[in-house]
């Protein structure tokens, strides 16, 4: 008797459609169609295990400190031209260092030099792209030249051991970018907005970290969806 196997999602189902098209990036892309789901459902996997307790964030890190800190981190990654998906790595990462964080009383100097090493383990973890100058001399604009570059790695290296160097793991923008992938053929604006509204969530810890991010990231797709009056394509491709 044949093991019944579970239908193909419409990600799957996409890739597979476009399997014959001239372009080698849609080759590329086809390729996936046998191991996008189970690629989504490891995504899913880790990013589940890997949240930060939302206790253990409300309270050892201050709210409005948080807001000011993702604040910053939004405006900085704007003017050095780093990606969404750094901003969201670097979010998750300083999130999950606060909430293993011992609470209690943490000085300016300190916090500076978290925020500036959550940065260089972002761009570390992304794409080589990202950091067009060395770290030291980001850094050092970054901090205004105010904060030692050698403060900031021994910053990362206590930051990794409190996350037991498990670092690099899937954002809900992460999973915004490859639901998005069934928008290619529709107007990117759709795209656009949906990575808007996902970035408002993350002022809000309990929003942001109170819906797996899989859902989280599919909610605000299907708003931006609906917002702009998309076609019936665009839901089911």
């Amino acid at each position: 008797m044949e093991v019944p196997t579970a239908p193909h999602s419409a990600l799957s189902s996409l890739f597979a459609s476009i399997h014959d098209e001239s372009s080698i990036e849609a080759r590329m892309d086809a390729s996936l169609t046998d191991v996008v789901d189970a690629v989504m459902g490891s995504m899913h996997a880790a990013s589940q295990r890997n949240k930060p307790s939302m206790q253990g964030l409300l309270h050892g890190f201050p709210q409005a400190d948080r807001r000011e800190s993702v604040a910053w981190i939004v405006q900085a990654f704007d003017v050095m031209g780093f990606t969404d998906s750094a901003i969201f790595q670097a979010t998750l990462l300083l999130d999950r260092y606060y909430a293993r964080r011992t609470p209690g009383p943490i000085s300016a100097a300190d916090a500076q030099q978290k925020l500036l090493a959550v940065v260089c383990l972002a761009l570390k973890v992304g794409s080589r792209d990202e950091a067009q100058v060395p770290l030291q001399q980001l850094v050092g604009h970054l901090g205004r030249g105010k904060v030692r570059y050698s403060a900031v790695v021994g910053a990362e290296v206590e930051m990794l051991g409190k996350l037991k160097f498990s670092i690099g793991t899937p954002t809900a923008h992460d999973f915004l970018e490859t639901l998005s992938t069934r928008l290619m053929h529709h107007d990117q604006l759709c795209a656009s907005l949906a990575e808007y509204l996902l970035q408002l969530t993350l002022i809000d810890p309990v929003l942001h970290y109170g819906y797996p991010h899989a859902v989280l990231a599919a909610a605000a797709l299907a708003l931006a969806l609906t917002t702009l009056k998309a076609p019936a394509a665009a839901f089911t491709p």
